[in-house]
């Protein structure tokens, strides 16, 4: 009996030496299972598939039951989780009615790991709050999107509050290139109005709108007013005659012109094509000022027996049109002893007209004669009836 009892206590023994008791490791990390495995002198094989439920890395299962002895030398196999699966479609929440926590909570419970939330301020949107989203691929749409895909959810942060620790110089009479420098360095905001100045050099600052020693935040802008030099500004030509006008020195370029007027009396000023008073730089494109003086009422010249058909369209054109009033003008033939082409008739002359009319001309056939007798010396002081001239006939039809 000794040596039986000492025999199966050398088994037990020997049992105990040669076997381990395995853990139940169910969610356990894979490195916990591989530290027990090499203390315990087991080899461990481990595969993976996706697991909505366990973390990555964590073991879903085991092929050896929990708390039952393995020989040593044996294999433990153990199924780790790779975590959730990334094909999975995900119908995404409607962010824009979320807040920043409510976005991370439904980021957590859908295991959406890919959707990053960036925090951005704003100044016109509250702490929180939705701004955009946007997904890495642009062309992505929202219902195909899966767990692997990536995208940025951008909610508020408010409006940036910075420190007032920017101290203000005095810049009157700095250059403005000098103040940028500063600006720059300081991280300060700079706005720039530009006025002329007869006595402060171009570039430089004529005044700022926050005083020497008041100190600012970076969000705020100072106001600074800098010199574009002497303003070149166009004159009222409405002050001046048309020959003062054109003997005015000035390096704006002008054209002055007459044009005929039915109110304006002659030698008036009409208009000017610039307002009087703007100011121009230097190196401003400076548009050429048109000046326009009343030549008064149109006046018809008596045109008979000098002007022929051929003159009239220029001096209809140089006399009226050209000067700004429509003159119209109608043609018909009449038997004359006038050369040819001659103006003898009009139906109005010598007079001032107004803009629209018509002035009907009558043009010489130069069909007749003029015959006086050999024997006959025509008195100058007679009228032309009594040279023997024939009346100018009436119009062709």
């Amino acid at each position: 009996m000794g040596s039986t009892l000492a025999i199966i206590l050398g088994i037990f023994a020997y049992y105990q030496l040669t076997h381990v008791k395995v853990p139940d490791f169910k969610s356990k990390e894979i490195s916990e299972v591989r530290t027990w495995a090499s203390d315990s002198d087991v080899k461990i094989e481990v595969e993976q598939e996706y697991n909505f439920d366990e973390e990555v890395n964590r073991v879903i299962s085991q092929d050896f039951p929990a708390n039952k002895k393995i020989r040593k030398g044996k294999i433990l196999t153990v199924t780790g989780s790779l975590g959730a699966n990334p094909e999975d479609k995900i119908a995404l929440a409607n962010f824009a009615e979320m807040t920043k926590g409510e976005a991370t909570k439904w980021i957590e419970e859908k295991k959406a790991e890919n959707i990053t939330l960036i925090e951005n301020y704003d100044d016109k949107i509250k702490t929180g709050t939705f701004i955009k989203q946007e997904f890495a691929n642009k062309e992505l749409k929202a219902e195909d999107y899966q767990r692997k895909d990536r995208m940025m959810l951008y909610y508020s942060k408010g409006k940036e509050v910075f420190e007032k620790n920017i101290e203000v110089l005095e810049f009157k009479g700095k250059p403005l290139t000098e103040v940028e420098a500063w600006a720059k360095k300081n991280e300060a905001k700079l706005k720039v109005e530009k006025d002329f100045s007869n006595t402060v050099a171009e570039g430089t600052v004529i005044s700022q709108e926050i005083a020497k020693g008041k100190k600012i935040a970076k969000d705020e802008v100072l106001v600074l007013h800098v010199s574009k030099g002497k303003a070149i500004e166009v004159p009222d030509y409405s002050q001046y005659t048309r020959d003062e006008a054109s003997a005015i020195e000035a390096k704006i370029p002008v054209v002055i012109k007459s044009l005929y007027s039915d109110s304006v009396p002659y030698g008036q000023f009409i208009s000017q094509s610039v307002e009087a008073g703007k100011q121009y730089n230097e190196t401003d494109t400076i548009p050429t000022i048109t000046v326009v003086y009343s030549e008064g009422q149109p006046y018809m010249k008596d045109l008979r027996g000098s002007t022929s058909e051929g003159d009239l369209p220029k001096h209809f054109f140089d006399e009226y049109q050209s000067k700004g009033v429509s003159i119209y003008y109608s043609v018909y033939y009449v038997d004359s002893a006038e050369t040819k082409g001659t103006v003898v008739e009009m139906s109005t002359y010598g007079q001032f007209i107004s803009s629209g009319s018509t002035v009907s001309i009558g043009i010489s056939l130069g069909n007749l004669t003029n015959a006086v007798p050999d024997n006959v010396t025509p008195d100058p002081g007679l009228p032309d009836e009594g040279r023997g001239e024939q009346p100018a006939g009436e119009p062709i039809e």
